[in-house]
Order: structure tokens, then sequence, then C-alpha cells
């Protein structure tokens, strides 16, 4: 009898130290899964907020090219010569073979530009306004950053600056 009770006393101390061993082993394992389960949480997010941000960035240069929301078609640039006397800055508005390098820009009515530029990365946009109508006087703010003061010359050149260098255009269909 005094042998089976010192075995169950033995039993009993041995459990006293491995069951806390076993569950300390445990929870550190649970520990390790919650902190891989965070951590692959958290990567994920991050992951969801790198796409969001790319979708976002596209999403601008998409609506950089074309800010409407729903796609209509440009307006063909016109100009005819009783426009030219309403208002100077309106000859601005057709096709043109723009600075030195001769790069194709069209100038709409509605204060859009679009040009394909092989220098600034092909197609590029801009908006332009007329700061002096009296003296033919159009001011263009290109995507890339550079403003354009020009001057119209006459129905097919214009001239100016962008503070840095010289600018001059001339209008496509004539062939200058």
């Amino acid at each position: 009898m005094k042998v089976k009770i010192f075995g169950s006393i033995l039993t009993a101390s041995a459990l006293l130290f491995v069951i806390p061993l076993f569950l300390s082993a445990h929870a550190q394992e649970e520990r390790n899964y919650t902190h891989a389960s965070t951590t692959s949480i958290q990567e994920e997010n991050v992951n969801l907020q790198k796409t969001k941000d790319f979708f976002d960035d596209l999403r601008g240069l998409v609506n950089a090219i074309s800010p409407t929301s729903t796609p209509q078609p440009e307006p063909q640039p016109t100009q005819t010569p009783s426009q030219f006397t309403a208002n100077v800055c309106d000859v601005a508005v057709g096709y043109w073979w723009w600075d030195a390098r001769r790069f194709p820009v069209s100038i709409y009515p509605n204060g859009r530009i679009l040009a394909d530029d092989p220098s600034s990365g092909g197609r590029i946009s801009a908006t332009w306004t007329c700061v002096d109508p009296n003296q033919g006087l159009v001011q263009i703010s290109w995507s890339t950053g550079i403003t354009d003061l020009m001057k119209i010359m006459d129905q097919n050149r214009m001239s100016g600056d962008n503070g840095g260098a010289g600018v001059s255009a001339v209008r496509r269909d004539v062939g200058l």
C-alpha cells in the first residue's frame, strides 16, 4: 500500500511539473500563431494599400488625360476668318507644329490641349487661357510643369517664351 501511495505521489508531482511546461509550450505556440497571423494580416493590409495606391495613381493619370467622367469626343479645332476679328486668342484653336522640335499640338476651344512630345515621354496635355484678347496673348500650362506665354502673330504663327527659352508654333496645315 505504501508503494501505491508513493507511486501516486510521484505521479502527481510529475504532473505538477509536466503540465505547466506543456501549458507554457502550448501558450508559446498560440502566441507564435497569433503573431504570425497578425503579421500575415498586416502584410495583407500593406499589399492592399499598395494596390489601392497604384490604382489611385492610375486613375489620376487617366483623369489628367481625360478629366471628364464620361468619355466625350473632342471637338475638332476649327478657325474661320470671322473669328479672328472677334477674339484674337481664338486663333490659337487648331493644329500646330510646336517649337523647333516641331511636335504636333492640338488646341481645342474648350481650353484643352493634347500633344505628342517624345522628349517629354509621349502624350502630354495642357490647358490654355487667353491672357489678353486685345494683344492676342495666350498662356499655356503644360502637364510637364512648363508654362508658355505665346503671342499670336497672325492666323498661322505664334511666338513666345517659357521663361527659359523662346517658343514658336506654326499652323500644321500651312506647312511652314
